[in-house]
């Protein structure tokens, strides 16, 4: 169904436009087809809506979706990790590093879903901008496309790939992880630190902005306590898609981090991203165990329920979890899999027992629970 802003820039409605734009109406939306408004009022021949609503986009530095609806070959070339290729293209035609592909990211974006750190340098050397905000495209509505992320956050949190890389990529990442699982004990939990750490830490030597949500991700806790002390407000200070400084520091493991915050005052029951996650979903998800304790002995709520994860909101409407399930392994989060931690989810049923809460059976799988929970 059309909303408001949707209507306005059909019927091209320039003073209805901008008066919902300034009030917080994203200008990038698209339609259930995949249409923009600039298309959509393009195509009914209002082109002043259609100026006003790129200006807008660029202003609020999101990045339009591509108009055909395409990637361009730098896309590809940057997300593959094809150097050569990307020189190639950007000396033919510089201004190749702000085009948007079809899901509303440039070749930066690209290059640091697919971890190629040279690409990402030639990009940011060539003038891409280390600021733009990934826009809404193709995929967004399913949760396949990373939506209101700047290259940082990609970094971090990763994004998800559409490009196969080279073979020499992919050798040279499966040596990485052999010499990885020769180093680390066999229960050890497999996402312990960011996506990829020096990337992030390139980015933000380029300029890229690390407020309190990204320095408690990366564990910089005297950043985060020098940010604070200049600044105590910015302990709600949150990323363009949400993500809050606690959930970051719990999904990580940042035990030092996540105790200042909550010394500070932070709300432990704090929700962020549009999935509605808690700081201790993130901890469950990831079997942070030290972390899911220092948030349950501060008061998290142990019943709150998400808003739904990508495999279920759109497919199996009023399924929603809790961080039992998320330590059960029946939720993923963005890119990144749902693995079960048996340690985390015994935890968690413990406390839950011992608040008076009703415990869900172990072992239990997607199939049933969504199955279960639609036939109620």
């Amino acid at each position: 169904m059309a909303d408001a802003l949707e209507i306005a820039a059909r019927e091209g409605n320039l003073e209805d436009v901008r008066r919902l734009i300034d009030a917080g109406a994203r200008p990038d939306r698209m339609n259930i087809y995949g249409d923009t408004l600039v298309e959509m009022a393009r195509d009914r021949g209002h082109d002043e809506v259609a100026t006003f609503v790129e200006q807008a986009c660029q202003q609020a530095r999101r990045v339009a979706v591509s108009p055909t609806h395409t990637d361009h070959p730098i896309h590809v070339a940057a997300e593959a990790g094809d150097l050569p290729r990307v020189r190639e293209l950007i000396d033919s035609d510089p201004s190749l590093v702000r085009i948007s592909d079809r899901r509303g990211g440039t070749a930066l974006h690209r290059a640091v879903i697919g971890r190629s750190r040279q690409v990402v340098e030639l990009l940011l050397d060539r003038g891409a901008d280390i600021h733009a905000i990934h826009g809404e495209g193709l995929g967004t509505r399913e949760g396949y496309a990373p939506e209101n992320l700047q290259a940082i956050d990609l970094a971090i949190w990763g994004g998800p790939a559409t490009t196969r890389p080279s073979r020499r990529r992919i050798l040279w990442s499966c040596v990485k992880w052999l010499l990885w699982r020769l180093r680390t004990p066999r229960d050890a939990p497999i996402s312990r630190r960011p996506c990829d750490e020096s990337i992030a830490r390139l980015l933000i030597a380029r300029g890229a902005t690390c407020d309190v949500p990204i320095a408690a991700a990366l564990g910089d806790l005297d950043d985060v306590r020098a940010m604070l002390d200049a600044d105590s407000r910015r302990l709600r200070e949150a990323r363009p898609n949400a993500r809050l400084a606690l959930s970051a520091a719990a999904e990580f493991g940042r035990l030092d981090v996540v105790k200042l915050l909550l010394d500070l005052g932070n709300d432990v029951n704090a929700r962020d991203t549009s999935e509605g996650r808690t700081a201790l979903m993130g901890a469950a998800h990831k079997g942070r165990i030290d972390v899911i304790t220092a948030l349950v002995e501060h008061g998290a709520k142990l019943d709150t329920h998400d808003v739904g994860s990508r495999d279920t909101i759109y497919k199996l409407a009023g399924v929603t979890w809790q961080a039992i399930d998320y330590a059960d392994g029946l939720v993923r989060v963005g890119v990144q899999s749902a693995i079960p931690h048996p340690e985390a989810a015994a935890l968690l049923r413990d406390y839950m027992k011992k608040a008076g809460l009703k415990t869900p059976p172990a072992g239990r799988t997607l199939d049933s629970i969504c199955v279960t929970d639609l036939c109620r």
